[in-house]
């Protein structure tokens, strides 16, 4: 493990396995890399390709083994970035998304959620504005879509008083009778909510 310092620029790195290191070269391909300060870069597999979507002596880069790819600075206006997977083709793509999973063939499934035995807990939940959380994917494994049971204006809330913001494309259940009342599937489309035809049991 080593923390160089090279040419003035190269600071606080720390470089660990083949092609890992201060301007590391690839002798299969003939590409070469200057690292930046403050990268974390672990390379096992020998002749592989480092960090070639970043531009040399950029800092705060880190990459591990080809599959963890990211970008995490210290200075004022901060930004963490990662993908998993297959690697970006430059900084500027991995900085679209805070996490980024991608796949390296078209064949692999791109996120998978696994369930426990006896999953109690959602796999997937979102926090909503109402920091509320929002079960998106259940402890089964099946999409969860919201259910209203009251109005108040032009906004409806769930059986807990928390607001389904009036988002264009947002899919609630309107039930404010209940399992015994007239439900609906409603959408909201410019910020109004519409309604399908009344639901019936199977």
């Amino acid at each position: 493990m080593t923390f160089p310092t090279y040419e003035g620029y190269n600071i606080g790195s720390i470089f660990l396995g083949n092609y890992a290191g201060y301007s590391h070269h690839n002798t299969n391909t003939g590409y070469s890399h200057t690292p930046g300060s403050y990268n974390v870069i672990i390379e096992p597999y020998q002749g592989n390709l480092v960090t070639n979507w970043a531009p040399n002596n950029e800092p705060f880069i880190i990459s591990i083994a080809q599959i963890i790819h990211g970008y995490s600075n210290s200075t004022s206006s901060k930004s963490r970035n990662l993908q998993i997977g297959n690697k970006p083709s430059s900084l500027t793509e991995l900085q679209e998304a805070t996490l980024t999973i991608a796949p390296q063939k078209s064949t692999d499934v791109v996120l998978k959620l696994d369930r426990a035995t006896a999953q109690a807990d959602p796999l997937l939940s979102a926090v909503t504005a109402s920091s509320s959380d929002n079960t998106v994917i259940n402890n089964e494994g099946y999409l969860s879509i919201p259910i209203a049971t009251t109005k108040v204006g032009s906004d409806i809330f769930d059986a807990s008083s928390n607001k389904i913001s009036r988002i264009s494309g947002t899919v609630a259940i309107w039930a404010p009778g209940g399992a015994g009342g007239t439900s609906y599937v409603i959408v909201c489309v410019a910020g109004v909510w519409l309604r399908t035809t009344a639901l019936s049991a199977l």
